[in-house]
């Protein structure tokens, strides 16, 4: 009994192993085929895996491209809701999320989808900045101007040679009376771009 059970249990990882090898295979083929622009086949091989394989978050992701590239917005959003099911952690899903529903108008739920990416994120980078400075918009543009400042001021005065930053917090500080925080990061941004027309009158020239 103790060997049946044993060979039983042997053949369930070799046709478990023997499966992620093809599984992986089939994402390699995925893609090499949206390298070549193919990516309708790309995305029907990725979907194939999806359907079949273990869930991955790498394979959302890639599907998530695959519709991106054939303007299908719905298909990308299902993708990436299926990556945060597969990884509620997935940084990279939730900023795509976030932008997509920017760019449909969706301001509140892509403050909501922003908000979660910046949780996720320990340490700030320049490869960050973006979320900060397109949540920061959302925020003025829903007149939120409070959130916005309290979002962008520590950043800014740690390094204040984003531009695009330092035009958010100007606006925001402006907009929620902060007259002495809108001249500073007013100031920051001319020294920037010194013939920026806006930022002068802002100014005062």
């Amino acid at each position: 009994m103790k060997r049946l059970l044993g060979i039983m249990i042997a053949t369930m990882l070799a046709v478990s192993a023997t499966q992620a090898q093809n599984c992986d295979s089939l994402y390699v083929l995925s893609l090499k085929l949206f390298d070549q622009k193919a990516y309708q086949a790309s995305l029907d091989t990725i979907s194939s895996i999806i359907n079949t394989c273990p869930a991955k978050t790498d394979y959302y992701l890639h599907q998530a491209k695959c519709y991106s590239q054939l303007k299908n917005t719905i298909g990308t959003m299902n993708a990436l809701n299926g990556a945060i099911q597969a990884d509620s952690t997935c940084i990279s899903a939730w900023a795509t999320k976030a932008l997509l529903l920017t760019q449909a108008g969706l301001n509140e739920q892509a403050i909501t989808a922003y908000e979660k990416t910046l949780s996720l994120i320990p340490i700030t980078d320049s490869s960050t900045k973006i979320y900060y400075t397109n949540l920061s918009a959302l925020y003025i543009l829903t007149n939120r101007y409070d959130d916005a400042y309290l979002l962008l001021n520590d950043l800014c005065h740690k390094d204040s040679t984003d531009a695009k930053m330092l035009t958010n917090l100007s606006a925001c500080a402006i907009y929620s009376g902060r007259i002495n925080e809108a001249e500073w990061s007013l100031s920051k941004f001319m020294a920037i771009d010194p013939q920026n027309t806006d930022c002068l009158i802002n100014m005062g020239f």
